[in-house]
């Protein structure tokens, strides 16, 4: 998840919060704490509102706002575009400091993935590296990883031979034996979104 926490500012007089905004990938699990104040005096109640700071708030679907200032749930994997939610959240303390404060939610369309299973030639060459992954959509870098076919443990793939998580590519010498391996393949995104696809690896005999 994008949106690291921001750390309140202290104050004698009055209890003082920061402006708050955080990124997700639709059907992104989430569970955090929004603020992190200091200044107030005694036990804290948070309230969600609307921008203008007087209507009910809506939050996406499937999320849920605590009186602890946190958000949780998992949101719908429906967003089709991009997404900017404003609210104000108001911080009551048991001092009678009332503190509100603007938050934004920015939710991002799912991690889209086509994959494009491999066959080629035992002792043959890759001229290029062979593109096996195309993403699209999500938050922010995404990262595609290479497990086995249990989608736990990391892929092991014949010696000479290599994945690269960045491009979505694969590398290097292909192997002067016959076989063929099945995988996973996952991608993960900066807003907490992720997807997986089966990957399987050809190599014909000459």
């Amino acid at each position: 998840m994008d949106g690291s926490e921001v750390s309140a500012a202290a104050g004698s007089a009055s209890p003082e919060n920061v402006v708050h905004a955080f990124t997700f990938t639709a059907g992104a699990e989430v569970g955090m704490r929004l603020l992190n104040t200091s200044g107030g005096t005694g036990e804290r109640a948070c309230d969600l509102l609307a921008a203008d700071g007087q209507t009910a708030a809506k939050l996406p679907e499937g999320i849920k706002f605590g009186s602890d200032c946190s958000l949780s749930g998992t949101l719908a994997a429906i967003t089709e575009k991009s997404s900017r939610y404003e609210y104000q959240v108001r911080v009551r303390y048991q001092d009678g400091g009332v503190v509100d404060e603007s938050m934004v939610l920015v939710v991002n369309p799912p991690i889209r993935m086509d994959v494009s299973n491999v066959q080629v030639t035992a002792g043959g060459r890759l001229d290029a590296p062979l593109q096996v992954v195309r993403v699209s959509g999500g938050s922010g870098a995404i990262r595609a990883s290479l497990f086995e076919s249990d989608g736990k443990t990391p892929a092991i793939l014949p010696e000479g031979l290599r994945f690269n998580e960045i491009n979505g590519t694969l590398e290097g010498k292909i192997p002067l034996v016959a076989m063929e391996k099945k995988c996973v393949i996952k991608a993960v995104d900066q807003g907490g979104g992720s997807i997986e696809r089966a990957f399987t690896l050809k190599v014909n005999a000459r």
